[in-house]
C-alpha cells in the first residue's frame, strides 16, 4: 500500500489519491478515498474534502479530537460521520491516534431497501426476493 509521511502523520492510501499518490485500489463505479491513517500524540492532520462528498471515519487505535477544537474526544471502536461540506481535521491525544478515512461522492441514484437486500428500484427489489425465493438469487 503506498504511503506518504508528514508532519508525525502516515497517511497509507489505499484507494483513491493522496497528494498525487495513487492507492493500490480501484473503484470500477465510483472512485472513494479510502486511508488508514496514524496521527502522532499531539500532532493535527487535516484532509480536503470535496463539499458534497460523505466522510466517515473508524478509530482503530487510540483516540483524538475530530473537528472544530475543543470537542469531546472519540476513542478507538467508534466511528465519526461528518456532515458534509464539513471541513475534515483530528487533534490526535498524547497517545496518538489510528483511524480508517473513508469519502465518497454521492451516486445520485434511488435506492430500494427490503431488509437484507437493497436495489435501485421496487421492481428490481420485487425481482430480487423472487430470485432469493426460488434459489435463483446468487447467479454466476
Amino acid at each position: 500500500i503506498p504511503r506518504h509521511n508528514e508532519d508525525g502523520c502516515e497517511i497509507r492510501v489505499i484507494s483513491g489519491t493522496y497528494r498525487g499518490i495513487e492507492g493500490a485500489m480501484k473503484g470500477e463505479y465510483v472512485e472513494p478515498r479510502y486511508f488508514d491513517v496514524s496521527v502522532a500524540g499531539g500532532g493535527r492532520w487535516t484532509a480536503e474534502t470535496a463539499p458534497e462528498a460523505t466522510v466517515f471515519v473508524y478509530i482503530v487505535q487510540g483516540e483524538g479530537v475530530f473537528g472544530p477544537a475543543g470537542g469531546s474526544p472519540i476513542r478507538e471502536k467508534n466511528a465519526v460521520l461528518f456532515s458534509k461540506g464539513e471541513t475534515f481535521s483530528v487533534d490526535a491525544a498524547e497517545g496518538g491516534i489510528r483511524f480508517l478515512y473513508l469519502e465518497g461522492m454521492p451516486l445520485n441514484e434511488p435506492v430500494a431497501w427490503g431488509g437484507p437486500i437493497v436495489m435501485n428500484t421496487k421492481e428490481e427489489l420485487d425481482q430480487a426476493f423472487r430470485d432469493l425465493d426460488s434459489g435463483t438469487f446468487i447467479k454466476k
